[in-house]
């Protein structure tokens, strides 16, 4: 796979001599010792799509040198972005280190096309690492506590307990409906009957400690609690699994 579109669109936009202040801009690099590169190169590399957001489209491209990025291709609904800020948005996140931080390597801006070029990190993706553990008061823009640890501690366990992922949960049955958030899943099913159903293949095989599991689902259950006050404390947490514990 090939950037083929972008290509036209580049091309479109090299060979106009329209003086537009929105025309594009070359591509720009901020660690002067990293191998530089140029349009030409990005567009003769493969690509393979990584993974699709609400900015847009992140590719996997590797360079005919051999080289690795990530490309994010903005998708048309960041075209109301003007070049001077998008050029200085992109100067200031480009200047700023944390090993946290995935670098920004160069980016790309004309009216049609915007890139942001990063450097490629192995190992799965971000959502693999985290797994949309993230408390419902963060994507309400909500004051964030430790009490949002808690919930994410609580996703955590119900991920170990079910086997299953956040975001990719299947029904028992055609006639049950799909859920995206893995506790609104577990308390549906515990609702109708706490059975084993919900532990993972590998916990049943094990053929014991499955009370001990079901024990541990409903601190998981009141760790995610859609109310924040309405969750136990890490200290409460740790009372609760280690009492689950002296039972064995």
């Amino acid at each position: 796979m090939y950037f083929s579109v972008s290509r036209r669109a580049f091309s479109s936009e090299s060979n106009s001599k329209n003086k537009d202040p929105e025309k594009g801009v070359d591509l720009e690099f901020f660690d002067k010792e990293m191998p530089v590169f140029d349009l030409d190169d990005l567009l003769r590399s493969s690509a393979q799509v990584l993974g699709k957001g609400t900015l847009g489209t992140t590719y996997q491209t590797t360079l005919e040198t051999g080289q690795r990025l990530a490309v994010k291709r903005l998708n048309d609904t960041n075209n109301e972005l003007g070049k001077k800020e998008f050029v200085q948005q992109m100067q200031f996140l480009g200047k700023t280190r944390h090993l946290n931080l995935v670098q920004i390597v160069s980016f790309y801006y004309s009216k049609d096309e915007k890139l942001v070029i990063y450097e490629f990190v192995p190992h799965g993706t971000l959502f693999e690492l985290l797994h949309a553990s993230r408390a419902p008061e963060y994507a309400q823009g909500k004051k964030l506590s430790r009490k949002a640890d808690v919930y994410c501690f609580g996703v955590i366990i119900l991920e170990i307990i079910t086997g299953k992922i956040p975001g990719e949960i299947s029904p028992f049955s055609d006639d049950e409906t799909t859920t995206e958030d893995l506790s609104d899943w577990v308390r549906a099913v515990v609702n109708k009957d706490w059975s084993t159903d919900i532990l993972d293949v590998e916990i049943i095989s094990a053929r014991e400690g499955h009370d001990e599991m079901l024990k541990l689902t409903e601190v998981a259950l009141e760790c995610t609690n859609e109310v924040p006050e309405n969750r136990p404390t890490m200290s409460e947490v740790l009372l609760k699994i280690e009492e689950i514990e002296h039972r064995e």
